[in-house]
């Protein structure tokens, strides 16, 4: 849901409110835009003009604000107006909607499964509904009536990715990972960018003791966005909202979620609102790009620079469009201006660091790369990319050192452990390597996750300490599941020829293949 966080102190509506309806709150409305200000205070007015004689325009009236209330994150005022609506609008399906809402985003189940459950009674086949409830039963662990109410969503929409992917993580709530692995299975055929739900499918297959379709799934999970349903109603909230500030916030959101093409339109309407705005400009042209249309995009972010030239975001902007349109001098040039703009701009700092190193400039890409770091302490992947540069330029005991700053920091970070038991098993340099220790490392990181990378790491520190048998039989399971998945020849050719170094009894001394280290 879009809200904007705003804070203020509450004051009390003067006004009685009518028999059987609770009193208003009125939140303070100074950090609200100039348009969004007047709307609210406007819905206010009217509201404290009308007659108790009409319920049913009092009702509506009692709904509108509540609903400029939630989309403007008043929730104490939201809840209010909404209950006195219901209470005068009993059959409108909106109000108890709205109210289950608020109350699953307060954490508390019961109350949002009863608006939830009135709101079904009201419409049945309403599918947000259905599924905001079924989140709510499975909340409060009422599975059977969650599963119910699963079904019958995907009886109204059997190719509703969402409801599967429901389905599949309700069935490992309930102890049951075998009816998990069909569902999760169907959520990702119907949405396969929402690649984070391989890790509840690696875990239903582990289960199951099928240990290699288990670490192929777990491969190929990635942080793919969360499955959105599209909601009707919360949609109306965005579009309340006036200002262009509103507008930023509201797109801000929808890129969050992957939703670009929505992000597109609402940056748009924050451009109509205020034409020589520049973030809403800046923010169109990474909507327009985020959904493929390079040359609005480009125009788009041109005019935002046209209107505030040091605007180190829309520098950002322009880089990645020269990236994705294969410039890779214009995009060097782009990301340097803006990191010389605002150093503090952590993503063009990780964009020209990638760039460069992956261009095999490593040692351009370390100020960047450690640039980012300063800023981004806990990226754990960044980190490593930092380490991959050292290592390709041969500064091992500088490679060892970020790694170990970073296990210190998160210890518990598999990324970071994998890579410190790969350059104290493989590294070239005789100073850095320590087997003993990476072996004990290893034995802790292959525990808790067989995936490939942590299987190939341990059987680098196992042949490290002359423990071939074990590396070899390592080795194995982690080229299995690469053969499995079939999608990375270069990692499968590197599997196969440290397989044969531990055959031989002879250790690994290349902690990564060097198509990572950007040979």
């Amino acid at each position: 849901m879009l809200l904007l966080g705003l804070a203020g102190a509450w004051l009390w509506s003067q006004r009685a409110p009518a028999a059987g309806l609770v009193e208003l709150p009125e939140p303070a409305l100074d950090a609200l835009g100039e348009a969004d200000r007047a709307q609210v205070e406007t819905q206010r007015m009217r509201l404290r003009q009308m007659s108790a004689s009409d319920p049913e325009a009092l009702g509506e009236a009692y709904g509108q604000l509540g609903r400029l209330y939630l989309a403007y994150d008043m929730p104490q005022a939201a809840e209010a107006a909404l209950a006195n609506a219901e209470a005068l609008q009993p059959d409108q399906g909106a109000w108890p909607y709205y109210r289950g809402v608020l109350a699953a985003e307060a954490g508390r189940s019961e109350a949002a499964i009863g608006h939830f459950a009135r709101m079904r009674e009201l419409e049945p086949d309403d599918l947000p509904n259905l599924l905001r409830l079924a989140d709510a039963y499975s909340v409060a662990e009422r599975y059977d009536e969650a599963a119910e109410v699963l079904d019958r969503a995907l009886a109204l929409a059997p190719d509703e990715a969402r409801a599967h992917a429901q389905l599949g993580q309700l069935a490992i709530d309930r102890g049951d990972p075998a009816a998990a692995i069909a569902p999760l299975r169907r959520a990702l055929e119907l949405a396969p960018s929402a690649d984070s739900l391989y890790y509840p499918l690696s875990q239903a297959l582990r289960a199951q003791g099928d240990l290699a379709a288990a670490e192929a799934a777990l491969a190929r999970r990635g942080n793919g966005l969360a499955l959105v349903r599209d909601d009707p109603r919360m949609r109306e909230l965005f579009w309340l909202q006036q200002s262009a500030s509103s507008r930023l916030s509201q797109g801000s959101s929808l890129m969050e979620q992957g939703r670009f093409a929505e992000a597109v339109s609402v940056f748009e309407a924050a451009v109509a609102a205020e034409p020589e705005n520049a973030e809403a400009r800046r923010n169109l042209g990474a909507a327009l790009l985020s959904s493929g249309q390079i040359e609005p995009a480009r125009a788009a972010v041109e005019r935002a620079l046209e209107l505030d030239p040091g605007d180190a975001g829309a520098r950002f902007n322009l880089g990645l469009l020269a990236l994705q349109t294969g410039d890779r001098a214009d995009a060097e040039t782009q990301l340097r201006a803006a990191v010389a703009a605002d150093p503090s701009l952590a993503p063009a700092q990780l964009a020209l660091g990638q760039m460069l190193r992956r261009s095999a400039r490593c040692e351009e890409a370390l100020a960047p790369l450690s640039a980012y770091l300063e800023l981004q302490r806990s990226d754990a992947r960044s980190r490593m990319e930092l380490v991959l540069c050292l290592a390709r330029l041969g500064r091992w005991t500088e490679a060892l050192e970020r790694v170990e700053s970073g296990h210190v920091a998160a210890p518990d970070d598999a990324l970071i452990g994998e890579g410190l038991v790969r350059l104290l098993a493989a590294a070239p340099d005789d100073a850095v390597r320590d087997g003993a220790r990476a072996s004990e490392l290893a034995a802790a990181l292959v525990a808790g996750n067989r995936s490939v990378e942590a299987l190939e790491a341990s059987a680098m520190a196992e042949a490290e300490t002359g423990q071939f048998e074990v590396a070899v039989r390592l080795q194995s399971e982690a080229l299995e599941v690469v053969r499995l998945a079939g999608d990375r020849p270069e990692w499968q050719a590197f599997l196969e020829a440290n397989l044969a170094r531990y055959q031989q009894q002879r250790p690994a001394r290349e902690p990564w293949p060097s198509y990572l280290l950007g040979d």
